[in-house]
């Protein structure tokens, strides 16, 4: 498994990643208070990245899903 192979199998993570960081940079250069800036930043990102990996990356939370439940029966 070369490096090549694994770079392009993380490439859309990275660019979710990417696109999630932002829009919270975007969202949190509009608060003043740094307390405002760590819970809405934290919210936002963990919603957008979910919704990324919801919409993008179903077979992969199957997977997990699957080597959850295999592991706790």
């Amino acid at each position: 498994y070369g490096w090549f192979k694994q770079l392009k199998d993380y490439i859309p993570y990275l660019l979710a990643s990417l696109f999630m960081g932002v829009c919270v940079t975007l969202t949190i250069n509009h608060l003043n208070s740094n307390l405002m800036q760590l819970i809405v930043g934290s919210i936002e990102g963990f919603v957008i990245y979910m919704v990324i990996s919801l919409l993008f990356f179903r077979d992969q939370i199957n997977e997990i899903k699957s080597m959850i439940k295999k592991n706790v029966a």
